[in-house]
């Protein structure tokens, strides 16, 4: 059973469909999607896929670190209003060298005991004020949740 996390779109706001990029990792499981592919674009919306168990329809499980490829350029904090686990505010968001590490999204009230496979969609909306690298060339997320890890490639383009 994999159990993964990912947030939410804040907004993406209107950017060009050609500008935009979606990668997948080689597995095919794990995507990340930039609203511009360019390299040097600013404040890019990204968005995280994983597969993950839902319960009641809500991610479960440990929080989702995401590793930044090494060139992207990304604020000391990122607030917690700029970025969504599946439609909801995580609890915490925290950063540490290229690491945002995404807690799950509180939950309140009863749960169900409906457990599915699903998604995991983490977004990171514009104002997480997260920057495409300058240089052309193909660069790596890395993104864990617990045992289970993915690397996704994307490329940025001159």
């Amino acid at each position: 059973m994999r159990v993964a996390a990912a947030a939410a779109l804040v907004a993406l706001g209107a950017v060009g469909v050609a500008a935009a990029g979606r990668f997948q990792s080689p597995d095919g499981a794990a995507t990340v999607t930039l609203s511009s592919s360019a390299a040097g674009a600013q404040n890019v919306a990204v968005t995280v896929r994983i597969p993950t168990v839902l319960q009641c329809g809500r991610p479960t499980g440990v929080p989702v670190a995401i590793t930044l490829p090494r060139a992207e350029r990304m604020p000391h904090a990122i607030a917690s209003a700029t970025v969504r686990v599946n439609g909801l505010a995580p609890s915490k968001v925290a950063t540490a060298g290229r690491v945002v590490t995404v807690s799950l999204p509180v939950r309140r009230g009863i749960t169900c005991l409906a457990l599915v496979d699903g998604t995991m969609k983490i977004t990171f909306a514009p104002g997480a004020a997260l920057g495409n690298p300058s240089s052309p060339g193909t660069y790596s997320f890395g993104i864990r949740q617990g045992r289970t890890a993915y690397v996704v490639p994307v490329t940025i383009k001159g």
